[in-house]
Protein backbone atom coordinates (compact mmCIF):
# COMPACT_ATOMS: atom_id res chain seq x y z
CA UNK A 1 0.00 0.00 0.00
CA UNK A 2 0.76 3.63 -0.43
CA UNK A 3 0.65 6.38 1.85
CA UNK A 4 -2.11 8.48 1.05
CA UNK A 5 -1.37 12.22 2.37
CA UNK A 6 -3.60 15.13 1.67
CA UNK A 7 -2.48 17.75 -0.23
CA UNK A 8 -5.25 20.02 0.51
CA UNK A 9 -3.82 20.51 4.45
CA UNK A 10 -6.85 18.57 5.89
CA UNK A 11 -7.15 15.35 7.36
CA UNK A 12 -8.20 12.73 4.84
CA UNK A 13 -10.23 9.55 5.79
CA UNK A 14 -8.12 7.42 3.59
CA UNK A 15 -4.87 6.85 4.68
CA UNK A 16 -3.11 4.02 1.91
CA UNK A 17 -4.02 3.00 -1.68
CA UNK A 18 -3.22 0.12 -4.16
CA UNK A 19 -3.82 0.93 -7.75
CA UNK A 20 -3.64 -2.75 -9.98
CA UNK A 21 -5.28 -3.54 -13.02
CA UNK A 22 -9.07 -2.60 -13.10
CA UNK A 23 -8.55 -2.35 -8.76
CA UNK A 24 -7.92 0.37 -6.82
CA UNK A 25 -7.81 -0.77 -3.31
CA UNK A 26 -7.94 2.30 -0.35
CA UNK A 27 -7.59 1.67 3.41
CA UNK A 28 -8.99 4.22 5.84
CA UNK A 29 -9.12 5.18 9.27
CA UNK A 30 -9.32 2.62 11.23
CA UNK A 31 -7.28 0.22 9.21
CA UNK A 32 -10.53 -1.59 6.87
CA UNK A 33 -9.44 -1.92 3.35
CA UNK A 34 -11.90 -1.31 0.39
CA UNK A 35 -11.80 -2.78 -3.08
CA UNK A 36 -13.15 -1.11 -6.04
CA UNK A 37 -13.18 -2.88 -9.18
CA UNK A 38 -14.18 -2.65 -12.88
CA UNK A 39 -16.79 -5.06 -12.22
CA UNK A 40 -18.17 -3.21 -9.11
CA UNK A 41 -18.09 0.15 -9.81
CA UNK A 42 -17.00 0.56 -13.61
CA UNK A 43 -13.92 2.16 -14.61
CA UNK A 44 -14.35 5.27 -15.17
CA UNK A 45 -14.29 5.34 -11.29
CA UNK A 46 -11.83 3.17 -11.08
CA UNK A 47 -9.71 5.43 -13.50
CA UNK A 48 -11.17 8.71 -11.58
CA UNK A 49 -10.06 7.27 -7.67
CA UNK A 50 -6.73 6.49 -9.14
CA UNK A 51 -5.74 9.56 -10.67
CA UNK A 52 -7.30 11.43 -7.24
CA UNK A 53 -5.20 8.53 -5.03
CA UNK A 54 -2.18 9.80 -6.90
CA UNK A 55 -2.52 13.52 -6.80
CA UNK A 56 -3.49 12.80 -3.32
CA UNK A 57 -6.06 15.20 -3.41
CA UNK A 58 -9.76 14.85 -3.57
CA UNK A 59 -10.14 10.74 -2.78
CA UNK A 60 -11.79 10.79 0.29
CA UNK A 61 -14.56 13.06 -0.83
CA UNK A 62 -15.34 11.54 -3.69
CA UNK A 63 -15.69 8.28 -2.54
CA UNK A 64 -18.39 9.99 -0.05
CA UNK A 65 -20.10 11.99 -2.59
CA UNK A 66 -20.38 9.35 -5.09
CA UNK A 67 -20.81 6.15 -2.96
CA UNK A 68 -19.15 3.43 -5.73
CA UNK A 69 -19.35 0.17 -4.71
CA UNK A 70 -16.99 -2.12 -3.45
CA UNK A 71 -16.04 -5.64 -4.68
CA UNK A 72 -15.20 -6.55 -1.04
CA UNK A 73 -13.50 -4.99 2.00
CA UNK A 74 -11.54 -6.59 4.36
Amino acid sequence: MNPYKSTSGNTSGVTAFKIGEKIISVQFRGGIIYHYTDTSCGSDAVETMSQLALDSNGLSTYIAQKKPEYESKE
